[in-house]
Order: structure tokens, then C-alpha cells, then sequence
């Protein structure tokens, strides 16, 4: 028919019409449903030799910029129009801002990076918005319950065969802060820079609430950011042809005197 297929997986198959009006979108949209499924008839008849089938396909939304993230479930769009409903709003599939194991700051900094590049933000305005969060972060001006990195333990803290830094983060904190984490909970860990007082040292430690931390526990502001910020963020950037030197206001080059 014409039409270039921008996604597909199992279960959604994409495709791209020229700007219209939105009326006229669903219109074409409606078109192509009908064919495909009548083509069915001819697929199942010919290539299957069967003459009843349950091949169908649904027509279910219309959105005005589309975006994928390198690799299949993994995409966001400015949705305009869905199952017979005009909406706006902002769909993502497979990014951590829909991931509950995702710091509250990661999803709520990728959730308005998404938002700004569907609206067709420049790097400008990126720069902007990501500088101003990310000097923040290293300032320390983000809480622990906003950074911490959540994650679930499936089983007793002596059943795990190997000690990530999850397990270790949970073992120390039971040992020296008095938490009682195990199967069933999900506690949020954090890196640790150095350690002050009479705590032994350590690399990590989990919390459910971020003042059940000790102020003699220096957080690693840098290797947090690493993981919560640039690592997810990158991967939104690096497709549209940006990286994270773009956006880290520490990467300064000549060109930004000018």
C-alpha cells in the first residue's frame, strides 16, 4: 500500500502516514485495517490451505512523534489518538521511567527528557534541563529516597549464591544498621564513597527510608549518577545522534563561550 513500517514485534506492527489532520489519519488508518484483514482470507486459503482462520488485527492509536530506543519494546510516542479516544499524553514502552526497580528521580528525569524530545526539543534545551539536574546531583542536592536504587530480593540474604552489590548492601546494613531485610523485601542501595566513625567500611548499603542512613556514610554522588542518570539517559540520547559530553555541564568546550 505504500506505507513504511517504522516498528514491529509479536504483537504491534507500526506504520508511518504523511501529516494529515488527525480525521483524516484514522480515516487511512481505518483503510489498511480493512485491507489486512481481508487479506487474511487469501494468507490462510493459499499458504496454510485452511478456509476458516483467527488472523486479526486492530487498529489502536495514532501518535504524532514516535521514537524508538534502539531495540524492539523499547519506544515512546506523543500519543494523540486511542481505541475511538482523543488523549495527549506521552506512551513509553520498555524505558526505566515505567520500571518499578528505577530510582523515583531516574523515572521522573527520563519521563520529562522523553516529553521534551516528542515536543521536539533541541540540544539547547536539553543541555539546559539535564545541566541543571545533574549539577544538582553532584551537589548532593537530590535525597536518598529520590536516588536510591530499588530492588526486590527473591529469597534469604545466606541463599544467594553470589554477593552483588544488592546482596552486600542488605547483608551490611542487617549487620550494622539494624534492618531486618530478607525474602520479600525490597530495599533501596546506594554506592558509598567513605566511611566516617566507627562503621565498617564498605561500598554499599540498603534502606527503605533514606534518614535510616547514618550522616557518617558518604555517599559516591559520581558513581550514583553513572548508574541512575547517564547510564538510562544515554541510551535515549545516543539514537538521536547527542551523547552525555553533549549535556554534562563539567564537559565544557570553546564552543559554548561563543
Amino acid at each position: 500500500m505504500g506505507y513504511n513500517v517504522i516498528y514491529g514485534d509479536t504483537d504491534s506492527c507500526m506504520i508511518q502516514i504523511p501529516a494529515t489532520s488527525l480525521e483524516e489519519t484514522i480515516t487511512k488508518a481505518r483503510e489498511i485495517e480493512a485491507v489486512l484483514n481481508e487479506s487474511y482470507n487469501t494468507f490462510a486459503l493459499e499458504k496454510l490451505h485452511a478456509e476458516k482462520h483467527y488472523f486479526s488485527i486492530k487498529f489502536e492509536k495514532v501518535y504524532r512523534r514516535f521514537f524508538q530506543g534502539g531495540r524492539k519494546k523499547r519506544y515512546a510516542g506523543n500519543l494523540i489518538w486511542k481505541e475511538g479516544k482523543s488523549v495527549d499524553e506521552i506512551d513509553m514502552v520498555g524505558f526505566e521511567a515505567k520500571r518499578s526497580d528505577s530510582p523515583l528521580l531516574t523515572r521522573k528525569v527520563m519521563k520529562e527528557v522523553m516529553n521534551k524530545i516528542l515536543q521536539g526539543a533541541g540540544l539547547p534545551e536539553m543541555k539546559k534541563y539535564l545541566g541543571e539536574i545533574i549539577r544538582t546531583y553532584r551537589s548532593g542536592g537530590y535525597s536518598l529516597d529520590e536516588i536510591g536504587i530499588p530492588g526486590g530480593l527473591g529469597k534469604e540474604l545466606k541463599d544467594y549464591g553470589t554477593d552483588d552489590a544488592h546482596v552486600r548492601g542488605a547483608t551490611y546494613s542487617n549487620e550494622h544498621l539494624g534492618t531486618n531485610f530478607g525474602k520479600g523485601s525490597k530495599p533501596k542501595r546506594i554506592y558509598i564513597k567513605s566511611v566516617n566513625g566507627n562503621y565498617p567500611k564498605t561500598d554499599v548499603l540498603c534502606f527503605e527510608y533514606g534518614d535510616q542512613v547514618p550522616g557518617e556514610f558518604k555517599p559516591d554522588l559520581e558513581l550514583m549518577l553513572e548508574k541512575t542518570i547517564k547510564s538510562p539517559i544515554s541510551r535515549i540520547l545516543e539514537p538521536i545522534g547527542w551523547n552525555w559530553a553533549d549535556v554534562d555541564p563539567s564537559r565544557t568546550t570553546l564552543s559554548d563561550f561563543f
